[in-house]
């Protein structure tokens, strides 16, 4: 059903970036907050990543963006759900979790949708936080070194 939705949406003349590192650094309220995703985003910038805030792009933006992305990286989260629009996109994808353990709904997405997704955890970069605007929060320890171990990933 997800699939045909997909398929009525129009591909948009604008080319997609190739390599995109979708960020929470922007997000206001949700389930995983990262505080210091920021310093993330500007080093990934460097990298030759675009920097793309999905709550901030329309429907046809994100199914576009997955469809024609070479390489996509971002942390678990609901952005990586595009999928199901966008069955058998040939994007490679890069899942980081925020913890020891991954939603199985990612293996769901995958199986249901093909290909498959490259998951690293990176709890061990991070320290649990408070936060009245997520449910669960974290702070980045080091950016610098957790953005070269991504961009690392990516390779």
């Amino acid at each position: 059903a997800m699939a045909a939705i997909g398929r009525n949406i129009p591909s948009l003349p604008s080319p997609a970036p190739k390599r995109v590192y979708l960020s929470k650094s922007r997000l206001s309220s949700g389930v995983n907050g990262l505080d210091g995703e920021y310093f993330i985003d500007l080093k990934m910038r460097q990298a030759g990543f675009d920097i793309v805030h999905p709550e901030r792009l329309g429907l046809a933006e994100q199914v576009n963006l997955f469809r024609k992305a070479d390489l996509i990286v971002g942390t678990a989260g609901s952005a990586f759900h595009t999928l199901a629009l966008t069955p058998h996109t040939p994007a490679r994808r890069i899942v980081l979790t925020l913890e020891h353990f991954l939603n199985t709904n990612f293996l769901l997405i995958d199986r249901a949708c093909g290909g498959t997704s490259d998951y690293f955890t990176i709890k061990d970069a991070l320290l649990p936080s408070e936060s009245e605007r997520f449910a669960m929060n974290h702070v980045v320890k080091n950016a610098n070194h957790l953005a070269d171990r991504i961009i690392a990933l990516a390779r």
